[in-house]
């Protein structure tokens, strides 16, 4: 059963989705919005955007 739209921790940090959810661009993690924002800071974030594009 998929918990995306039911669980209420981050994946990555802990912290209470009730702020926002995200898929993360380099696997199924649920992430918080702070999380999705230090990742697409990551040096390889633009290659994980060009990989999803081409699936």
């Amino acid at each position: 059963m998929d918990t995306f739209f039911s669980q209420k921790y981050c994946d990555r940090c802990g912290k209470e989705l009730s702020g926002g959810r995200i898929m993360s661009m380099f696997n199924t993690d649920c992430i918080c919005m702070e999380c999705k924002k230090k990742e697409t800071e990551l040096p390889e974030y633009k290659d994980a955007i060009k990989a999803d594009c081409r699936l």
